[in-house]
């Protein structure tokens, strides 16, 4: 090995600004999230009105009926809103992964440091979707069990 030779490291960085995609992925999480909290507020204050007891059973139970499909429609609502976050994160993910592997083919030395960095930077945000989609989709099937219950107990009586 030559002695007098030195070696040029020149690293490529990942701490750089969040792309345009991924601030707005974040910024529909927000939504989502505000969404979420005024759609349980609703729904439990929704599914509290069903209990109360009516005086006149067949006025109510048509009512009641109404009630519950406009309920019914809120939960599934709930549902779509977990598919798209899904697709949304699931989109954020390819597109920050396409960013890294465009960075990677213009670079002039290529590290697989880097590259398992970066698309992990980008797995972060996937999973904080991921979750939101749990949340989302576990509080509607929570939701749609004790409006079934309600529809068998508005029913049965």
């Amino acid at each position: 090995m030559q002695e007098g030779q030195t070696v040029s490291f020149a690293p490529m960085y990942v701490d750089g600004p969040l792309p345009w995609f991924t601030k707005l992925f974040a910024f529909y999480l927000l939504i989502v999230v505000v969404l979420f909290f005024i759609r349980v507020v609703k729904l439990v204050a929704n599914l509290r009105k069903l209990r109360e007891p009516q005086e006149h059973r067949v006025i109510a139970s048509r009512a009641d009926d109404v009630l519950w499909v406009r309920y019914h429609a809120g939960v599934q609502s709930l549902k779509e809103l977990a598919v798209l976050t899904f697709l949304l994160s699931l989109l954020d993910l390819a597109w920050y992964t396409a960013d890294v592997f465009l960075s990677v083919r213009t670079a002039k030395t290529v590290s697989s440091a880097y590259v398992l960095v970066a698309t992990c930077r980008g797995l972060d945000d996937f999973a904080i979707g991921l979750a939101f989609c749990v949340v989302l989709y576990l509080a509607a099937l929570l939701f749609q069990i004790a409006l079934r219950h309600r529809n068998t107990r508005i029913v049965g009586t």
